[in-house]
């Protein structure tokens, strides 16, 4: 980060109720910070602001050289290393969909806020960011793990040794379960897999990320299935589980062939070319195919999804309803409320959208009359979503329960890259 502008934007935080900035934190408040952040002793923080450890309805949150955090009043805080989205409207900032109030704070120091996030995080593309953030976001609590670049030296080569790893392969974070006496010992999450050691076995076991969603992961109330790996969650360790599910949501799982989604685009209705598509995707291996001739020909599908559920419809978080059509989503219902729109809901609608299955997507809805959209957060998320490709896109409907900039922005997004399809802004 550059110096100039940290001081710059530094001074427009001083006078905010209960904030401090880099070197003015007293004593018993970083104190304080490092343990309910669980921060490293050579943490630096930036920006320290407290109301929620006082009692109140609001949040406290930590900016360092390494993290955001948000505290909340149940449970451990929400800790992020890269932000997909973050942006301000009003007195809330909204952080990958967690709504941050600033209440009272100035236009001046909220944006300066919303810099110094931007400036101090990493670019949240980058995958192993992506994976860093979400293992340390789940994990992070679980005694036995080690994150880089503060894995033991040791460890990391055994490791590395262990799974025949190249030497440009980045190892993320090792989990060694020794302590527990689970069937795993050691789980490792680098850039290009993930992988794990079996104590009867002893042999190392990894499956790439790119292959994971096809190889198979199914997670349970107590354990977890991965490319037949199957380990028990005791203590903390339920949060594996979610890490992955994450992981897999994010991972673009097949590929497309241009010259075919234009023929089709060209004539929904043409027949021929829907089975040529089915037969390319036969050829690439993937299930797709068997689920566009069960739908071309009348049938649900149902045993196809159900076999393949986690390639052709994960069960992301937000999507409240969805319906079928030649093979891909034809509708889909998204939650209305920022309740439901929680850490990784805020990702829901664009890794819905982004999804593979979402190609076909005719109509799109979000709240309904009798639950219409009462906060911006979730508005905000989606017209932030509505430049990804959607070619068959005809219809959206928002039901809202307020008008604002966000609600404006949408139709504003609409109009610019789906102008083929009707917007439905239905106030309550």
């Amino acid at each position: 980060m550059d110096e100039s502008g940290l001081s710059v934007d530094l001074a427009a935080l001083d006078g905010q109720a209960n904030v401090w900035t880099s070197g003015r934190v007293p004593n018993d408040r970083q104190a304080r910070a490092r343990s309910v952040f669980g921060l490293a002793a050579d943490e630096a923080i930036h920006v320290l602001h407290d109301a929620s450890w006082l009692g109140d309805l609001g949040h406290g949150f930590v900016l360092t050289d390494r993290r955001f955090a948000v505290a909340r009043r149940f449970g451990t805080p929400s800790t992020f290393t890269f932000v997909a989205d973050l942006d301000r409207f009003g007195e809330t900032l909204l952080v990958d969909g967690v709504g941050l109030e600033l209440e009272g704070w100035s236009t001046e120091a909220a944006d300066a806020l919303l810099r110094l996030i931007r400036a101090t995080l990493p670019d949240p593309m980058r995958w192993p960011d992506v994976v860093l953030s979400t293992v340390r976001r789940e994990l992070g609590n679980v005694d036995g793990i080690a994150f880089a670049p503060d894995i033991p030296a040791k460890r990391e080569a055994a490791t590395r040794t262990a799974h025949g790893m190249p030497d440009d392969e980045r190892v993320l974070a090792v989990l060694d379960l020794t302590a527990f006496g689970t069937a795993a010992l050691h789980w490792v999450f680098t850039d290009q897999r993930f992988g794990w050691r079996q104590t009867r076995l002893d042999v190392p076991t990894s499956v790439a990320w790119s292959r994971l969603p096809s190889e198979g992961l199914y997670v349970m109330d107590d354990e977890i299935n991965v490319a037949g790996g199957l380990f028990q969650l005791t203590g903390g360790l339920h949060g594996l589980g979610r890490a992955l599910k994450t992981l897999v949501a994010l991972i673009p799982t097949e590929a497309r062939n241009p010259r075919f989604e234009a023929r089709i685009r060209a004539d929904p209705d043409d027949e021929a070319a829907w089975q040529v598509y089915a037969d390319w995707f036969e050829e690439q291996g993937h299930p797709r195919a068997a689920l566009i001739r069960a739908h071309r020909a009348g049938r649900s599908g149902e045993d196809v999804l159900e076999k393949h559920r986690l390639v052709l419809d994960p069960g992301i978080q937000g999507v409240e309803q969805r319906r079928w059509r030649s093979g891909f989503w034809d509708e889909l219902v998204l939650y209305a409320t920022v309740g439901r729109f929680g850490m990784y809901e805020s990702h829901a609608p664009r890794l819905a959208l982004a999804h593979p299955s979402a190609w076909g997507l005719r109509r799109l809805q979000v709240g309904s009359e009798e639950n219409p959209v009462r906060e911006e957060a979730p508005v905000a998320v989606l017209a932030k979503c509505l430049d990804l490709e959607l070619p068959f896109l005809r219809e959206i409907e928002v039901h809202v329960a307020f008008d604002g900039p966000w609600v404006r922005r949408i139709a504003r997004e609409v109009e610019e890259h789906h102008p083929e399809a009707t917007l439905h802004l239905r106030r309550h």
